[in-house]
């Protein structure tokens, strides 16, 4: 569980107390030893910035993951992240129409924008596709073709989005995934 690239967001919002390097120790021991290491992150977090968003894309970058999921925070009831988003009038006023941690961010824009969080997101999601498919290639070679592809950010998150309700998008994502994990084993 990354969850943030700020250790404060960690320790003070998700109530997880290990450090980056932690992060970073733990990821390096999983590859010395063949095991495939999975990032799980989220986005849209309570009191998150832009520039952590940005640290959070950074540290992600850094452990090399094998594969790794994005997802948009949601705050659910009678839980304690519940409770902070509404001690800090952080939850919208629409926040009942919303259904979970896909569609978008949660919370107010107070600290990031709604627009900003997508963009981050997005480029994290687009990153995790690549290392699925290119986890065995240099490290160097990937980071180039990854910053390649946040030009076209919007296409390929187009063709990489889980939610869509579109049969034939869905068909391809099933088939990149298959393929996916072929390279993969």
């Amino acid at each position: 569980g990354v969850e943030s690239g700020k250790e404060w967001i960690r320790e003070h919002v998700m109530n997880r107390k290990h450090s980056n390097q932690t992060l970073k120790n733990a990821f390096m021991i999983a590859r010395k030893f063949g095991i495939r290491a999975h990032s799980y992150t989220m986005f849209g977090l309570p009191f998150e910035t832009k520039d952590m968003q940005q640290d959070t894309i950074s540290l992600n970058i850094s452990l090399k993951p094998d594969s790794g999921t994005c997802y948009y925070f949601f705050p659910y009831p009678c839980t304690k992240a519940y409770q902070l988003c509404l001690d800090y009038d952080l939850l919208p006023d629409d926040i009942e129409e919303k259904s979970g941690y896909f569609e978008g961010p949660a919370l107010k824009e107070v600290h990031a924008s709604r627009k900003e969080t997508e963009k981050n997101f997005q480029a994290l999601q687009l990153f995790f596709y690549f290392r699925l498919f290119f986890s065995n290639m240099p490290i160097n070679l990937d980071n180039f073709l990854f910053k390649i592809s946040l030009l076209f950010r919007h296409i390929l998150f187009y063709f990489c989005n889980i939610t869509t309700k579109k049969s034939s998008v869905r068909k391809l994502i099933l088939l990149m995934r298959k393929l996916g994990l072929r390279l993969m084993y």
